[in-house]
């Protein structure tokens, strides 16, 4: 799977939700890594072919999906956080319809002990799993999934996280760096621009930091609450906090 972005603008109103970003991933699974209005969805609905850039452009495999939606509608399958489901028809039956539809032999997700649940009665974590399941089952395309992993208990995190690294072809969404480790690539967006981007590995190497107070020198990354990620020296790092202008530091990542 590669996505390319260049000079990606999509203004919402007066809000700038992706303000010129740019980058190249490449790989299986990739995670659009931020806090919440850092443009991650706004971004995973341009991949899906929902909406159109206001400047610039996107391509998946070769191609803008969102000039192509009869492609796009396809190759792409999404599912956006906290689906809305308020219909009568019970979770077994969606699944029979999804599996008949695409000839499915056997389920991607284990969902026997909410079969008989009413969409209207299903929990958050429920509808989320409803809407993967849909995404996910015999599908050979992209998959985009909008922050997957909330709502749903450690059991059920733990079947999606297999099954995301099995498939492949996922772009998917959060705001834990943890997560974020299961993809082979990850753009780290901030404000609507792109901060930094590449190869896990790189990302979780042992030159980013979470820090408190000012890091001069280093190349900030991103926020993590009241912690600011860089990228620095450790040496540094050492001597800004023997200086007192740093007074907190924490690595960052999956070690």
């Amino acid at each position: 799977m590669e996505i390319i972005a260049r000079s990606l603008t999509k203004r919402l109103g007066r809000v700038v939700a992706l303000d010129d970003a740019s980058f190249e991933a490449h790989g299986g699974v990739v995670a659009l890594l931020g806090t919440n209005g850092s443009g991650k969805t706004t971004l995973l609905t341009i991949i899906a072919g929902l909406r159109k850039p206001t400047r610039g452009s996107l391509l998946l495999d070769g191609r803008e999906p969102y000039r192509e939606r009869e492609w796009a509608a396809r190759y792409v399958k999404a599912v956006f956080e906290k689906p809305r489901l308020p219909f009568a028809t019970t979770v077994g039956e969606v699944v029979r319809l999804v599996n008949e539809l695409r000839g499915c032999e056997s389920p991607v997700l284990d969902l026997a002990d909410i079969a008989d649940r009413q969409l209207w009665r299903l929990s958050s974590g429920q509808a989320q799993l409803l809407g993967l399941y849909a995404a996910l089952a015999c599908h050979d395309g992209v998959a985009v999934l909008d922050e997957p992993f909330n709502h749903l208990d450690k059991a059920r995190a733990a079947q999606l996280a297999g099954l995301i690294k099995e498939r492949g072809r996922v772009v998917f969404t959060t705001h834990n760096a943890v997560e974020a480790a299961l993809a082979d690539y990850i753009v780290v967006l901030d404000k609507g621009r792109v901060i930094w981007s590449g190869p896990r590995r790189e990302f979780y190497s042992g030159s980013l930091f979470k820090v408190a107070g000012e890091a001069q020198g280093c190349k900030p990354i991103g926020d993590a609450g009241v912690y600011k990620v860089v990228e620095c020296d450790p040496g540094r790092l050492a001597q800004l906090l023997a200086d007192g202008r740093v007074y907190a530091v924490e690595r960052y990542g999956v070690y």
